[in-house]
């Protein structure tokens, strides 16, 4: 899947609003950039099998657990969120799944497509605007 995104985070004290670009080849390989108001590229994050990068205002990181530690999020279950590889419960006319510490909500075909990541420590939003399968 290839898509264009919109990114709405209050999570762990970082707040941002902006796009994003997102690829993900279930489940070996992740790529996605947010972006900031003038185009530049704010956070780049990209896995592929075991090679990870993250890289944010100017530090590269090639550790995944960087990942886990920054946003409390394992990157295979981002994958997996993404992917709609977990088996999901209904409640409240959307779809979830319960991770330890967070739920991811599914709001699909209801105009407003999203993936969003809801728990203590805030909410991680992404609106599909245009995606492509192949």
């Amino acid at each position: 899947m290839e898509a264009l995104c919109d990114l709405d985070m209050r999570w762990k004290g970082l707040k941002h609003s902006g796009s994003m670009s997102l690829q993900v080849v279930y489940p070996s390989r992740l790529h996605f950039e947010v972006y900031g108001p003038f185009g530049e590229t704010l956070l780049y994050v990209d896995r592929q099998g075991k090679d990870f990068l993250l890289s944010a205002q100017g530090e590269k990181i090639t550790d995944a657990g960087v990942f886990e530690e920054r946003f409390g999020i394992k990157v295979d279950e981002f994958m997996e969120d993404i992917a709609m590889r977990s088996a999901r419960r209904q409640g409240n006319g959307a779809s979830y799944v319960q991770r330890d510490g967070y739920r991811v909500v599914y709001r699909l075909n209801d105009g407003e497509n999203t993936v969003c990541w809801e728990g203590p420590e805030g909410t991680i939003c992404i609106r599909f605007i245009e995606a492509t399968f192949g």
